[in-house]
């Protein structure tokens, strides 16, 4: 309540307060106050909150929050949220989006062909990995980011990542995850059908499609 009427000293100290007491939010809030006022500050106490508070620092320099936008910055506080992530065990599934976003991005500003190639790849490892804590769109978006690498660079096609059997079985978890309508959109889209490789799985999809239809077709999609 302090800090949403703005008396930002009490707020910290309350925050402050908190955060001894064990509470991260607590020391979040106390992270977005020091940024605001001294970004260094900020830094150093987001650095002491693993991958979390190293996401936010990457998002301060890719979005210009609190400080000049520096991507070369935001690309190196990405990679150690990432990596930083992988020992811990709460899993931010929106850290693996946020970080394969800015990594197509960062590929697109890279001169070097051969950059963007390794650049692009691991996007679509992190969008994977997304997926994988069910963020279940995170699987379509590495298909649509395979599908676009691959139709600038078509030798990316020897990288796993760049197949369209990549792709199908991208759809089809995506599809099992309940996005059903938008997995068959792109599906048909981009021409990559949806089709099980055992009668059992075909047969399966293919009463989920007709669910699908029978929906849209209620909500008049």
């Amino acid at each position: 309540m302090l800090n949403h009427f703005e008396r930002e000293d009490e707020a910290l100290e309350a925050f402050r307060l908190a955060g001894d007491k064990g509470s991260v939010r607590a020391r979040i809030e106390m992270g977005n106050i020091l940024l605001k006022r001294n970004f260094t500050e900020g830094v150093r106490l987001f650095n002491s909150l693993g991958a979390y508070g190293l996401w936010k620092i990457a998002q301060c320099y890719r979005y210009e929050r609190n400080t000049t936008q520096d991507f070369g910055a935001a690309n190196h506080y990405y990679l150690q949220a990432v990596a930083a992530s992988q020992s811990e065990d709460l899993k931010y599934p929106e850290l693996f989006f946020d970080a394969a976003d800015f990594a197509v991005f960062y590929a697109y500003s890279q001169p070097d062909p051969e950059i963007f190639k390794v650049v692009i790849a691991s996007a679509i490892d992190r969008f994977v990995e997304a997926g994988n804590f069910h963020l279940g769109p995170a699987y379509l978006k590495a298909a649509e980011v395979s599908l676009d690498g691959v139709a600038l660079f078509p030798e990316l096609v020897t990288n796993l990542n760049f197949t369209d059997e990549f792709r199908r079985n991208a759809i089809k978890i995506a599809f099992r995850e309940g996005h059903v309508a938008k997995a068959i959109s792109f599906a048909e889209k981009n021409k990559l059908p949806l089709a099980g490789k055992t009668a059992a799985e075909g047969a399966q999809i293919a009463i989920l499609m007709g669910y699908a239809e029978q929906i849209d077709r209620y909500f008049g999609v």
